[in-house]
């Protein structure tokens, strides 16, 4: 987990500003003539800049790891349809009940689409595309909004390309 990798660094951080302060203050307490040499002001500059900065890069590495685990969910989701769409009669709103099952990010979105579903299946999937800026699942949304027109098998055809390219890259940034 991420949280206790942070707690830790923001511990420690917290601890040496602390001990350089309180050295800070100790040796101003005294009243000696001894001044702070440049190089130890440089060290607190330098430790306040980090320190600054500490909460963007928790965002951005927060960001980071969000992107990954919604490719994540949408290979998955890629998968699914893959072993679905050559079984016959299968629906939309059988494809999306199983996504359902397996989604975590984007399961309110898939929920809302089914809720939605009864009404107007083009409406429902449009909403749930609209609802998500993530471009890879938008590009699922377009797909399944073309099943009722040329058929779940041609609708998917780029989703073979799609995954393979996911798993090259994937297998490139474990490297």
């Amino acid at each position: 987990s991420i949280a206790p990798r942070y707690f830790f660094l923001e511990k420690m951080l917290t601890f040496v500003l602390t001990a350089v302060a309180g050295a800070v203050i100790l040796v101003y307490a005294k009243g000696s003539s001894k001044c702070i040499q440049w190089w130890e002001l440089c060290v607190l500059v330098l430790i306040g800049i980090i320190a600054y900065q500490i909460p963007e890069i928790r965002l951005k590495y927060r960001t980071a790891l969000m992107q990954m685990n919604m490719l994540s969910e949408v290979t998955q989701f890629q998968s699914i349809i893959m072993m679905q769409m050559f079984i016959p009669d299968i629906t939309v709103i059988r494809i999306l009940l199983t996504m359902e099952q397996f989604a975590m990010i984007f399961r309110k979105s898939i929920q809302d689409c089914i809720n939605e579903y009864s009404y107007s299946l083009f409406d429902a999937l449009s909403n749930m595309k609209a609802s998500e800026s993530f471009e890879p699942f938008r590009r699922l949304c377009d797909n399944l909004m073309t099943v009722d027109k040329i058929g779940v098998i041609h609708s998917f055809e780029e989703i073979v390309q799609d995954r393979e390219h996911f798993q090259r890259q994937r297998e490139a940034d474990t490297y």
